[in-house]
C-alpha cells in the first residue's frame, strides 16, 4: 500500500509538471509574439475602438471592432462575421481614411477597384502604430468590412485566402493535412 501511495504521488507530480511546462510554453510564445522580433508579420487591421455597424434583432448599433463576435451581422451589406483576429502590431504604418484609422496595407475599394489604404488618394499618413494595444481585423461571409461610406476587404480578402488560412491552421493544430 505504501509503494502504491508513493507511485500515485509521483504520477500526480509528473502530471502537474507536464501541465506547468505546457502553460510555460504558451506564456513564452505569447511573450515572444508580442516583441519587435515577431513584427515581420505584415498585419492589416484597425484599432480596437474603430466602430462598425452591427445589426442585432432588427436593431442597428455602433460597436467597437474589438467587441465584434463571430456571427454578428455588419451593415450596410448584411455580411456575417466568420472570424475575428487580434494582433500585436507596434510599428505598423497607419493612415486615416475619413473617420477610420487603418494600416496602410489593408485593401479598400476605391472607384470599383481594390487598392491599399496607403495608396488611397484621401489617405492621411498617421505614422507607425505606437501602442501596445492590439489591432483587430475580421473575416466575413462576403470578404468585406463595411465602415461608414468605405468598404474594406476582410483579413483573408478572398475565398482562396480563407481556404489557405484554414489549411495552415489545420496543419499546425493536427500536424497533417
Amino acid at each position: 500500500a505504501v509503494r502504491i501511495k508513493m507511485l500515485m504521488g509521483r504520477l500526480y507530480a509528473t502530471l502537474f509538471s507536464v501541465m506547468y511546462m505546457g502553460m510555460s510554453g504558451i506564456s513564452g510564445m505569447t511573450s515572444f509574439t508580442n516583441t519587435f522580433l515577431f513584427s515581420f508579420l505584415d498585419t492589416f487591421c484597425f484599432p480596437g475602438e474603430t466602430e462598425v455597424m452591427v445589426e442585432e434583432k432588427g436593431i442597428v448599433r455602433r460597436v467597437p471592432i474589438k467587441d465584434v463576435k463571430i456571427g454578428d451581422v455588419l451593415v450596410p451589406g448584411h455580411t456575417r462575421v466568420t472570424a475575428t483576429f487580434r494582433f500585436y502590431s507596434r510599428g505598423q504604418a497607419m493612415v486615416r481614411l475619413g473617420p477610420v484609422l487603418v494600416s496602410t496595407n489593408h485593401y479598400v475599394k476605391h472607384n470599383g477597384k481594390l487598392i491599399m489604404a496607403g495608396d488611397h488618394p484621401n489617405a492621411i499618413p498617421h505614422g507607425p502604430w505606437d501602442s501596445d494595444d492590439h489591432l483587430y481585423c475580421l473575416n466575413t461571409s462576403d470578404h468585406t468590412i463595411p465602415m461608414d461610406y468605405l468598404t474594406f476587404m476582410d483579413y483573408d480578402e478572398t475565398p482562396e485566402g480563407d481556404e489557405a488560412t484554414l489549411q495552415w491552421i489545420e496543419e499546425k493544430i493536427n500536424a497533417k493535412k
